[in-house]
């Protein structure tokens, strides 16, 4: 029997409640319940018995914030006649999942974050494998799996025990990129247009043939315009910062990837092995700029232990001149620094020493935040009815368009064909999902900000990300005016991007020595994750040097390189399984990069329609 060591807070409390590690699941009976079977011939959920009895259960979020939607909530229970209690913890330090493990009292039904507890509730027998349960009760549900999210989460014995929210399909991915449409990058630097405009005034003024695309694109180029920002606007020093990291916790930084992003350090070799990152000098080159932006007075040490509602505060009070993160982690403050002070921001191209151009990955990913079905659901037969209509076509757009000829209207319907044109090439097109629009009633409701009266714009804990991007006559989802700020701030990045599926693998839990790698690799992010807010608020770079180096070090101590090993193996199956030899572009023989352009690709840009009401 495996006892598979977590690492994490929620481990400790585990731990701390129970006084020792967790054994096979209390409920991990083989044996199915007898309820009614269900067919192929006709959707799950309309195979329920009339006469049966309205189902209750509860259903834990691991995340204090996540917002449900009562219209969901309504949906659900009016399909499925399953009522669902939400319950969400108060703080999101593990505590209340850690009561449930240690007392054997998990709800019916769980959605988690944090990836080794889904390989462990899974592999210790707490969960039901859903593929088992659609088969008896939901065989229309196999169908909406995709092979390869399939692939990805099935655990030891070949069974899928959970789904996650925002997977990306393949097929989908193909559709969209048939039909034109471009998927944005998942994070970015982004700058006051305002600001930046008057700053490459300021330098025209000075010399007529200076060029932002050559200069300020550079580590230098961009301090010197922070600088003269921060100086000329007088920003709040010490206080606020000019520019702004993502939020740091447990686990690192967006800011830190991101721009590891933009300084091409690879994740791959020429060879087609793993590297580990934080050993790589460009890493290093990316700590050492932080903490130049620091000593440099553009960072704030008070940044580095910021919530996200403090950063977001920065930002809607206009200070913060520069972001590095993910844009629309931050889009409502974005949104409302628009609106009251006409800021708008836009994205910028930094680059390394060598002045690569960036590789940046773009959105699609194998997805997040983990349901799965725990061994205490008592009606698991209408239970898994229920992720067959949130899985479904018909779940997605009642949840998001309503009800058809009230609240949208079919343009194409599903599985129709059409001629269309791309970049000046006409094509037959068969479009999946159909295409979509909002009616007028639908339409004022959702520019109101009142589109939760008629049920709109709901998406599930199984929602796929590519749905709306299909159905969208506008070719994203673009419905409201703080989704093109989203849009813009990110597209003009779109010829730097790359899909990021290649790179993501998942540790082979039937490894002899997966225990092992997963406490060096839980031990190895806590380490980098407690250094580098020391390495970028050192005094000056040869401190900072010498705080990377001893963090390196003790790393190597941890055990990094025989992590590496054993995450290369994995990569490589994960490599063969896709089909590649490279997970990277810059290893592919028909990589070109773009031209670096400060201001990347405006092109990209989608214009604000007329319709948007800018609210």
């Amino acid at each position: 029997m495996k006892k598979l060591k977590i690492f994490s807070m929620i481990l400790v409390v585990i731990m701390t409640l129970s006084g020792c590690f967790w054994g096979k699941g209390p409920n991990n009976q083989t044996d199915y319940p007898d309820y009614p079977l269900a067919n192929k011939d006709s959707d799950s959920w309309l195979q329920i018995d009339p006469d049966d009895e309205d189902v209750e259960i509860d259903w834990y979020i691991d995340s204090s914030s996540y917002y449900i939607s009562p219209s969901m909530t309504d949906k659900i229970y009016q399909t499925t006649g399953v009522k669902i209690n939400w319950i969400k913890p108060v703080t999101d330090d593990g505590t209340k999942l850690g009561t449930y493990l240690a007392n054997n009292t998990l709800p019916d039904v769980i959605t988690v974050n944090d990836y080794a507890v889904r390989v462990q509730l899974a592999e210790e027998g707490y969960c039901w494998p859903l593929d088992g349960l659609a088969e008896r009760w939901a065989p229309t549900m196999l169908d909406r799996i995709d092979q390869n999210l399939f692939d990805y989460y099935k655990s030891s014995d070949g069974q899928l025990y959970c789904l996650p929210a925002n997977g990306y399909k393949d097929s989908d991915i193909a559709e969209f990129n048939d039909m034109g449409g471009y998927l944005i990058s998942n994070g970015a630097i982004i700058v006051r247009k305002d600001y930046l405009e008057a700053y490459l005034e300021y330098k025209s003024s000075q010399n007529p043939s200076f060029n932002p695309d050559t200069y300020v694109t550079t580590k230098q180029g961009f301090i010197e315009m922070c600088q003269w920002v921060q100086n000329r606007y007088n920003l709040p020093l010490y206080t606020n910062p000019t520019v702004a990291l993502a939020p740091f916790t447990a686990q690192g930084s967006l800011a830190i990837s991101q721009l590891a992003e933009y300084f091409c350090v690879p994740p791959e070799d020429s060879e087609g092995n793993l590297i580990y990152q934080p050993a790589h000098a460009k890493y290093k080159e990316v700590l050492l700029f932080l903490n130049e932006l620091y000593t440099k007075g553009l960072i704030t040490q008070g940044n580095l232990s910021a919530t996200p509602a403090a950063i977001g505060g920065y930002i809607q009070n206009g200070y913060v001149f520069a972001f590095i993160g993910s844009p629309q982690d931050f889009a409502t403050y974005i949104k409302t620094v628009n609106i009251q002070k006409n800021v708008e921001y836009v994205p910028i191209v930094v680059t390394n020493d060598a002045k690569e151009a960036p590789l940046l990955t773009n959105l699609a990913g194998y997805g997040n935040r983990f349901t799965m079905i725990t061994k205490n659901c008592k009606r698991i037969d209408r239970v898994i009815k229920v992720f067959d209509w949130l899985l479904s076509e018909q779940g997605h757009v009642s949840l998001y368009y309503g009800q058809e000829g009230v609240t949208f209207e079919y343009l194409i319907r599903p599985g129709e064909t059409r001629e269309i044109t791309v970049n000046g090439e006409t094509k037959t097109h068969t479009y999946t999902y159909g295409q979509i629009e909002f009616t007028d009633y639908a339409w004022e409701y959702i520019q109101s900000g009142r589109q939760t009266v008629l049920g709109l714009r709901a998406t599930s804990l199984l929602w796929n990300p590519m749905y709306v991007r299909l159905t969208s006559v506008r070719g994203d989802e673009l419905d409201i005016y703080q989704y093109y700020l989203q849009y813009n701030s990110k597209a003009a990045l779109t010829p730097y991007t790359y899909d990021k599926r290649g790179l993501k693998f998942v540790l082979d839990p039937n490894h002899r020595d997966y225990n092992e790698m997963v406490e060096i690799e839980a031990d190895l992010i806590n380490l980098w994750a407690n250094k580098i807010p020391q390495i970028i608020i050192a005094p000056n770079a040869q401190k900072a040097t010498e705080i990377y180096n001893s963090t390196l070090n003790t790393a190597k101590v941890y055990g990094y390189e025989d992590l590496l090993e054993f995450q290369n193996e994995c990569f490589q199956k994960h490599k063969q399984k896709m089909g590649i030899t490279y997970a990277w572009p810059k290893n592919l023989s028909t990589y070109q990069a773009p031209a670096v352009k400060l201001l990347g690709y405006p092109e990209y840009n989608k214009e604000v329609p007329a319709n948007i009401v800018r609210r």
